[in-house]
């Protein structure tokens, strides 16, 4: 399976400091390579270390891998003798950290790479992590992406584009079934 997997510029994936965001999808990406085969690429700030991370990963597992000379490439041979990989596409933009006045403009930059590649070799699903990105859908892209909610709130535009969710707590679900008439696809704890 081929899989997209969209951070923020904020925090590189996986986070140094804080950022459960970052580690669970840096935790995801791995376990997709390393015991599914899939083929992940994730999206986000340069300074990212997921490769570093996908292979400490491998290691623990006793999988092979091998990462690429440019480093943003990083294949494993599963248990099973499948190869799965993981791949990161960045802008070339460091993260950007909290507060600073350019995230959107970089996070808009990183949507647009993602659309790029998804126009020339798509993406079997785009899994979207921060809310911000849920109009990713309006594009055309709805029927394939994902978005898995790290808070109850989302934007009034959601209703009209109804692409599945992912939500952390079944009183999450709830209130957003209740307020947005939300398509939950599940429940997965945060944390």
């Amino acid at each position: 399976m081929r899989v997209a997997r969209i951070g923020h510029m904020r925090l590189p994936i996986p986070a140094v400091e804080n950022g459960g965001t970052q580690r669970s999808m840096a935790q995801m990406t791995a376990f997709q390579a390393t015991i599914c085969a899939h083929d992940v690429t994730v999206y986000g700030p340069a300074d990212s270390r997921i490769i570093e991370f996908t292979h400490q990963v491998a290691e623990k597992l006793g999988l092979s891998s091998e990462i690429n000379q440019e480093g943003n490439v990083i294949s494993v041979i599963s248990a099973n003798g499948q190869k799965g990989y993981v791949r990161l596409r960045t802008t070339g933009h460091n993260a950007t950290r909290y507060g600073n006045p350019d995230e959107e403009k970089r996070n808009r930059e990183l949507v647009q790479l993602l659309i790029g590649d998804e126009k020339a070799h798509p993406f079997d699903i785009i899994h979207v992590h921060p809310k911000k990105y849920h109009l990713i859908p309006a594009i055309g892209l709805g029927h394939k992406t994902l978005t898995h909610v790290h808070n109850k709130e989302l934007y009034k535009e959601y209703k009209n584009l109804r692409h599945p969710l992912i939500c952390i707590s079944h009183s999450q679900a709830k209130a957003l079934q209740e307020e947005y008439d939300a398509n939950v696809l599940a429940v997965i704890h945060h944390g």
